[in-house]
């Protein structure tokens, strides 16, 4: 039995309370008889799957994954990460990873076609396929994701073999790491239907609901369907997505399931302009842009993407300081593509240089095994992470080449057509050419003091490497590579106080390494070592409640092979070029006041090639990486009209060059974008319109990429409706 005094006068007032104020009962204070009274809770376990923690506004988020280290706070995080929230995806309108990055100075789109996708990092180029799933590689669709399925987006800048491992394509730039939903527990049946970006119209229904005892279970199911011409001139984009995300909460164990497909069909997909080494030593700026809706790529052509893909992920706590989880993934990819490459000819001309056919599909399989937790020695406190994965890719293609090139045709008019005699054989039965196999062992330890004030982080990855490749017309194997490598890393964090920490850190990052081959060389046949970039990052992170700042300087160097003279005629290839690259970045977001929401930064790059062969590049820039980018995005609630935003975002590219030479520049060029939001009650059902207009001044601009450019998106337009049933 529980007995409860209650007093009979006053109370007190949380809000106004304090630590070291002590409140007595008067002596009549009445006294009453409780019913027995049972209290359970559940131990906040070392990795919550489906905790959420968003920063002020409610753009990024505070808690983000650092892989083998788990879920960390910003302010605790010795590295330069941005969590983007499903909050902010949904009220920018973003349909793909494209749009959500575009808001993050540091990353540049590269990919230069509708069908796929390619980013910069740092300035280091980060394939699609290099993306990870909840912390897998190789289970995300290869070239397209869909972002209504998606919890977060963290974008993590910099090498980070220790933490997520080695990419698939070895990207060492950065890392994309998509975190898919989960049942929250407010049941949720949220229907929207937009249109826009073009004349595409779009559906997309998401449903979640807990149930059993304390929420145990969770289901989260979301499908969506966009179909319509795109911005640019005859190309179509049609795609359905359907994921379904399955979760149990249990008092020591935590169980995720995550299953999807992905159809998309892109016709007549847009391409790059690409120049001749002729031309570049001709020209000093591309030609100027006739419009900004202008296709280059080839009537006729076709990138039908299918993607089947799911993860299941396992955690159980082994006592109060130390759990385990398991994780597996599994993926298949089809593609029927076809392109046609789009070549400048000075003054105003383009012809199609080649046409290509390029079916293919791949699988993956991965696992992940890990056991995290605390430990004490002496006054010191430890963090200890040891984790094993592996992952398999396997690739099977294609590649036929209709002959010949077409005419010249007016810029103003790239009007090229595939050839109508080529027959696609499509992507049934098409010979293996590739496999690979990554393997890879993390340890870390993460020292703290008592006052946990200073963090020193301390590990390493082992990383082994296995690839073949084989022959398409008979299946032998025409080369391969076992090679392995250990990768240390270290980091240390110092808090001030409770609002202020500063960081420094050295990682790496890991690609597989090259063979020679090279007839002049008198290593001709020599198989390297994996290449190791390098990175020395230091920073600081400034929290003031509402918003908060981050600033951090960097230092990355990435290997290459150069060719060194030995004798007249002759040389030998090593590996002693470099390309270095230096910037600084800063940060900022929150909502430092009420109905005001601040989400930016700038990034200043120099990226320049150090050593190169005979040191003709040497000092000259990295192609396609502008000195300076920045992006900030506002929102402001107006008070007088309850429900309504104003949302409106400012860019800034620098100028870059597309070449080695440095002869040929692509202009800077700045766009700015406005956007409304309104929620109103619909009866009942709470309701939220977006309108968004991007580049809404319709600047025509060309974006850099190496030995090529391609066209900046004009004016679009997006509408959505959201009802939540």
């Amino acid at each position: 039995m529980l007995q409860l005094k209650i007093l009979k006068t006053g109370g007190v007032d949380p809000s106004h309370s304090e630590a070291s104020t002590v409140y007595g009962l008067d002596d009549d204070a009445e006294v009453y008889d409780l019913d027995t009274v049972v209290v359970t809770a559940r131990r906040e376990p070392l990795s919550e799957l489906t905790d959420k923690s968003d920063y002020a506004g409610g753009q990024v988020s505070r808690k983000l994954n650092l892989g083998s280290l788990g879920e960390r706070d910003f302010l605790n995080t010795p590295f330069s990460v941005t969590g983007y929230t499903a909050k902010f995806i949904e009220d920018t309108q973003a349909q793909t990873v494209d749009d959500v990055v575009a808001n993050d100075p540091s990353v540049h789109t590269q990919s230069g076609s509708t069908a796929t996708n390619m980013w910069t990092i740092r300035g280091f180029d980060l394939q699609s396929q290099d993306m990870s799933y909840n912390g897998l590689y190789g289970i995300a669709p290869n070239y397209q994701v869909s972002m209504d399925a998606i919890e977060r987006v963290e974008v993590f800048k910099g090498p980070s073999v220790l933490l997520h491992g080695m990419s698939p394509n070895g990207s060492v730039g950065g890392t994309i790491d998509l975190i898919p939903k989960r049942a929250e527990n407010k049941p949720l049946k949220r229907f929207t239907m937009g249109f826009g970006n073009g004349t595409q119209t779009s559906a997309h229904l998401d449903l979640g609901q807990r149930f059993g005892e304390n929420n145990k279970y969770g289901i989260r199911f979301n499908i969506s369907h966009r179909n319509g011409s795109t911005v640019r001139d005859d190309e179509k984009d049609k795609m359905t997505a359907a994921t379904i995300a399955f979760d149990i909460r249990g008092n020591r164990s935590r169980f995720a399931l995550d299953a999807g497909y992905l159809h998309r069909e892109v016709k007549n997909a847009s391409m790059p302009l690409k120049f001749s080494d002729a031309v570049l030593a001709q020209i000093t700026t591309p030609p100027t842009l006739p419009s900004n809706t202008l296709n280059f790529g080839v009537r006729g052509t076709i990138a039908d993407t299918k993607d089947t893909f799911g993860m299941a992920w396992y955690e159980y706590d082994l006592s109060k300081d130390w759990m385990a989880y398991l994780a597996v993934g599994l993926r298949h990819t089809e593609q029927d593509y076809s392109y046609g490459t789009l070549r400048f000819t000075p003054p105003d001309t383009v012809y199609v240089s080649s046409y290509t056919y390029f079916p293919k599909s791949s699988g993956a399989n991965t696992q992940m095994v890990g056991i995290r937790g605390k430990a004490r020695t002496g006054s010191i406190d430890h963090q200890i992470s040891v984790s094993a994965s592996r992952l398999n890719i396997t690739s099977h293609s294609f590649v036929g080449s209709p002959s010949g090139s077409s005419a010249p045709m007016s810029l103003q008019n790239p009007n090229a057509i595939w050839p109508s005699n080529y027959v696609k054989r499509g992507t049934k039965n098409l010979p293996k050419f590739a496999s690979t196999t990554l393997k890879g062992l993390s340890i870390s330890d993460v020292l703290s003091t008592a006052d946990d004030r200073w963090q020193l982080i301390l590990g390493g990855r082992f990383q082994q490497i296995s690839q073949r490749s084989f022959s398409r017309a008979t299946g032998r194997v025409t080369g391969q590579y076992d090679k392995s490598a250990f990768s240390p890393a270290f980091a240390l964090i110092h808090k001030f106080n409770e609002r202020t920490s500063v960081y420094a850190n050295y990682i790496e990052g890991l690609q597989q390494g090259g063979t020679v081959d090279d007839a002049n060389a008198d290593n001709n046949g020599t198989v390297f070592s994996p290449y190791k970039t390098k990175q020395y990052e230091i920073g600081a992170k400034y929290d003031m409640g509402k918003i908060a700042a981050t600033v951090s300087a960097f230092s990355t160097k990435l290997p290459s092979t150069i060719n060194r003279t030995t004798t007249p005629g002759r040389h030998i290839v090593v590996l002693d070029g470099e390309e270095r690259h230096r910037g600084i970045e800063v940060n900022v977001f929150g909502e430092p006041k009420k109905g005001f929401r601040l989400l930016g930064g700038l990034m200043y790059l120099d990226a320049k090639k150090i050593s190169t062969n005979r040191g003709l590049l040497d000092g000259k820039s990295a192609m396609a990486a502008p000195r300076l980018t920045a992006v900030l995005n506002a929102e402001y609630d107006i008070p007088s009209i309850p429900g309504l935003t104003v949302t409106g975002r400012l860019t800034h590219t620098g100028a870059a060059y597309i070449n080695p030479e440095n002869t040929v520049r692509v202009p800077s060029y700045m766009t700015f974008d406005l956007g409304l939001r309104y929620k109103f009650q619909s009866g009942k059902t709470p309701m939220t319109l977006r309108l968004s207009v991007n580049n809404l001044f319709d600047r025509k601009y060309w974006q850099a990429r190496a030995y090529g450019v391609t066209v900046g998106n004009p004016r679009t337009f997006l509408l959505s409706l959201s009802a939540d049933l």
